[in-house]
This record gives structure tokens, C-alpha cells and sequence, in this order.
């Protein structure tokens, strides 16, 4: 029998997290563990009412997990804050000599980390 969180063969179920401001849905983050990658998942504004929230879950998997890869493909917004949040994740991460690495990033999204010079920091594939 599988332990509570698990789907059968151990893999962890994906957990959903969301959160609304005014009515609206501004970020919605899942979290999806496979060996030893954690999979973050983004939709909607990174910005100063939601980074706090990714901050943590960022914070606590690039200390933890080998790899960790924020899949960006519903990005559509990201904050000075949100920037904030990504470039404190690859510092950890490189601290633990883990991996921290976006995928799916939206030309617009792709755009404000080319302007900031964050694409030289953050490894976007």
C-alpha cells in the first residue's frame, strides 16, 4: 500500500497551490517531485504580493533537492521582486552545489531577464 502523498510506484502526487488576490488569480504554483529533480510549476504574476510565497518553495527545494527546474510555461509577469525571489534560489542552489534551471520561458518573461542581465545569471533552457 502507497504512503498518504504517494501515487503507487513512490512518485509524489503533485501538489497545487493558489493563490488570489481581489477576486483574481495572480500566481498558481505546483510542485511535482520525480527522483531527485522537484519540478516548480508557474502560472500567472510573479510580483511583489505572490513572490513571497514562491520564495519559500524555492528556498526549501534548492536547499533540499538535487534539482530543481521552475517550469515558466504560464509566466506572464515577473516583478523586480519575482527577479529577486529567482536570483536568492540560484544563489542557494550554487551554495549547495545544486541546479536551478527555468524552463518554458515566454519571449515577453525571456525579455525582462535579457534587459536586467539575469540571463547571464539564471540558467534558462
Amino acid at each position: 500500500m502507497a504512503e498518504p502523498g504517494t501515487v503507487g510506484s513512490g512518485t509524489v502526487a503533485p501538489r497545487l497551490f493558489l493563490l488570489v488576490y481581489e477576486g483574481s488569480w495572480t500566481v498558481e504554483i505546483t510542485i511535482n517531485d520525480n527522483g531527485d529533480t522537484r519540478s516548480i510549476g508557474l502560472v500567472g504574476r510573479l510580483d511583489t504580493l505572490t513572490s513571497p510565497n514562491l520564495e519559500e518553495t524555492l528556498k526549501g527545494s534548492c536547499e533540499q533537492w538535487q534539482n530543481t527546474v521552475v517550469d515558466c510555461k504560464g509566466l506572464d509577469y515577473v516583478s523586480s521582486a519575482g527577479l529577486r525571489v529567482l536570483l536568492s534560489g540560484q544563489k542557494i542552489a550554487s551554495g549547495a552545489e545544486h541546479s536551478l534551471t527555468l524552463v518554458n520561458v515566454s519571449d515577453d518573461v525571456r525579455e525582462v531577464f535579457d534587459i536586467t542581465g539575469f540571463s547571464r545569471i539564471l540558467s534558462i533552457e
